[in-house]
C-alpha cells in the first residue's frame, strides 16, 4: 500500500482553474441538431445517390413522354387551356411521389432523412436567403451582361409569354389576343392571361419549390452527405445538378448561384423549410412581375 501524499505546504498556491470554454452559438442557433447530418442517419435509411438519379430520370422521362402525348397523340397545343399546367406539374408530382415513397419505404421519413420541417424562425431565415439570392443572382447577371452574354430568360417565362401572346395557326399565321380557342385568351381584357396561366403561376410559387427542394436539398444533399462528403461539397454538387437539370444554358450560372444560397440554408438549419420559403418567394415575385408586364 502506497503512503499518502505529503500535506501541501501552507504557502503553496492552489492549481490554476481550467480555461473557460465558450460555445459558438452564432453557428448553431439556427441548426436543428435532432436530424442529420448533426446526428447519424439511422440504419434503416437505405436510400442514396441511385434514388436521387431515379427521381431525376422520372422527371425527365415523364416530361418528354407527356409532351409527345399531347402534341402527337392528342394533337393539341401544350400551351393551350389546361395542358400548360398539366405538362408542368405532372412530371413534378411523379418525382415527388417517388421521393415520398423512398423516404417511407427505404428510410425514416421526410422529416428525419430529408429535413422536411418548418419552424417559425424559418420565415426570417427564408427572407434572408431570398435577399442574398437576389443580390448574388444580380451580380452574376451583371457580370454576364458585361461579358456580352445575352440576358437570360426563364424557360417557363418564355412559355408563359407564348401562351399569353398567342402562337401561329393555320388560319392567319398568328393567334391574336381575344380569339376564341379553347379558352386560351381572355375576351374581356384581351390580355391573353387565362385562369390556366394563373394556375401555372400558383403552382410555380407553391408546389414546385416544395418538390424541387425535397429532391435537391433533401434527397440529393443527404445522399452526398451519407457517402461521406462534406456538407459544403453537398451544397456545391446539388446546386450544380440543380442548375444543369433545368436545361437552360444561358441561365445556368444564375440558377447555380441561387442553388448555392438555397443549399446554404439547408446546411445552416439541417432542414429545408427556410429554403422552400426563399424558393417560393423567388418564383412568386418572378411570376407577379411577368404577368404584370404581360397584362
Amino acid at each position: 500500500m502506497l503512503p499518502p501524499p505529503p500535506p501541501r505546504p501552507p504557502w503553496s498556491l492552489p492549481p490554476p482553474p481550467p480555461p473557460p470554454t465558450y460555445t459558438r452559438q452564432a453557428k448553431t442557433k439556427w441548426k436543428d441538431e435532432s436530424r442529420p447530418p448533426s446526428v447519424p442517419y439511422l440504419e434503416g435509411s437505405r436510400w442514396g445517390l441511385g434514388d436521387a438519379a431515379i427521381a431525376t430520370l422520372i422527371y425527365f422521362l415523364t416530361s418528354v413522354g407527356l409532351a409527345l402525348l399531347v402534341v402527337v397523340v392528342i394533337d393539341a397545343d401544350p400551351l393551350d387551356g389546361p395542358w400548360f399546367p398539366i405538362t408542368l406539374i405532372v412530371p413534378q408530382l411523379l418525382q415527388l411521389a417517388f421521393v415520398v415513397w423512398t423516404a417511407r419505404h427505404r428510410g425514416s421519413g421526410l422529416g428525419i432523412d430529408f429535413g422536411f420541417a418548418f419552424q417559425r424562425k424559418d420565415i426570417a431565415i427564408g427572407a434572408m436567403l431570398f435577399v442574398v439570392g437576389i443580390v448574388a443572382a444580380g451580380v452574376v447577371a451583371a457580370a454576364m451582361d458585361a461579358a456580352g452574354v445575352e440576358p437570360p430568360t426563364s424557360a417557363v417565362a418564355e412559355l408563359t409569354e407564348d401562351a399569353v401572346d398567342g402562337r401561329p395557326d393555320e388560319a392567319d399565321g398568328r393567334r391574336e389576343p381575344g380569339d376564341d380557342d379553347n379558352g386560351a385568351t381572355d375576351p374581356d381584357t384581351g390580355s391573353g392571361i387565362t385562369i390556366w396561366i394563373v394556375v401555372v403561376a400558383i403552382l410555380a410559387a407553391t408546389a414546385v419549390p416544395v418538390i424541387e427542394e425535397l429532391g435537391y436539398r433533401g434527397l440529393l444533399f443527404g445522399a452526398l452527405v451519407k457517402r461521406g462528403h462534406s456538407e459544403w461539397w453537398a451544397v456545391v454538387m446539388s446546386s450544380f445538378i440543380f442548375a444543369i437539370v433545368h436545361l437552360e444554358p444561358t441561365r445556368t450560372p444564375i440558377i447555380f448561384v441561387l442553388g448555392l444560397v438555397l443549399g446554404w440554408g439547408r446546411k445552416l438549419t439541417n432542414r429545408i423549410g427556410a429554403s422552400i420559403i426563399a424558393h417560393a418567394i423567388i418564383n412568386a415575385l418572378a411570376f407577379v412581375a411577368l404577368l404584370t408586364a404581360l397584362s
